[in-house]
Parts: structure tokens; C-alpha cells; sequence
């Protein structure tokens, strides 16, 4: 699995404060080294920062995003270079879903109509006469 999942909280729904840059970096990097497998970035509302800090990962295989507005945090979670996206919850795949990553978290997937072919062995055979 992935080394990372961004996952992207909002201070209206947190009603947390942010910090500077640097403290947000402070943190980032802190929440890295503590849980390698699993880093929760807090992010403001800003699209360009938003892009740049949950998308700096050479992985990409789930991401979550929280938010009183679904709307919007479905406009920030398509943005997200992830497998799978999860709105205001952890992730929990549906077995119906296809279950994939991106980046360096691997090609191909599982699960859903399209991780059937996954199992199969297609052959095409060209016959010209």
C-alpha cells in the first residue's frame, strides 16, 4: 500500500486555527516521521496550496476530504491525484468500486467490473486472409 494518504481537513469544520507556511511544514514533516503509512495534512482553502501540499507525494493510492459542504470538498477531492477519494470519511472502499492507485502506488487495480480483467488473460487473434 502506499506510504501516504493526504487527507485534507478544513478549519470551518475543525475550527482550528492555522498556522504560518512554516508551521504547517513544521507539522507535515512531524506527522511523516511519526506515522510513515499514514500523513493527515491541514490545509486552508486556498486551491493552489491545497494542489501543491496534498499532491506532493510520489504516491497516490487513497486520500480523504472533510467538509460541512459537500459540494465543495467533492471540487477539492477531483482534484486530488489519488486511486480513491474519500469525502468525509476514512477510507472504507466499496467492494463494487475499483480499487487502484496512482504515482508510484502501483498500476492497474482490483475490485468492480474493471479489476475482474485483472484475473483474466485476454488473447487477440488477428486472422488476414
Amino acid at each position: 500500500m502506499a506510504n501516504l494518504a493526504a487527507a485534507v481537513y478544513e478549519e470551518e469544520l475543525w475550527d482550528v486555527p492555522l498556522g504560518s507556511e512554516q508551521d504547517l511544514d513544521d507539522a507535515v514533516e512531524a506527522a511523516r516521521r511519526a506515522f510513515p503509512a499514514w500523513s493527515a495534512v491541514e490545509l486552508d482553502a486556498r486551491k493552489e496550496f491545497i494542489n501543491k501540499r496534498a499532491n506532493d507525494s510520489h504516491t497516490g493510492l487513497g486520500g480523504s476530504v472533510w467538509s460541512k459542504d459537500v459540494a465543495h470538498a467533492q471540487r477539492i477531492a477531483s482534484r486530488l491525484e489519488t486511486g480513491s477519494v474519500f469525502v468525509n470519511s476514512f477510507a472504507k472502499p466499496a467492494p463494487e468500486g475499483f480499487w487502484s492507485g496512482r504515482k508510484d502506488s502501483g498500476f492497474g487495480g482490483e475490485w468492480g467490473p474493471q479489476g475482474y480483467f485483472a484475473y483474466c488473460h485476454p488473447q487477440v487473434m488477428h486472422i488476414y486472409k
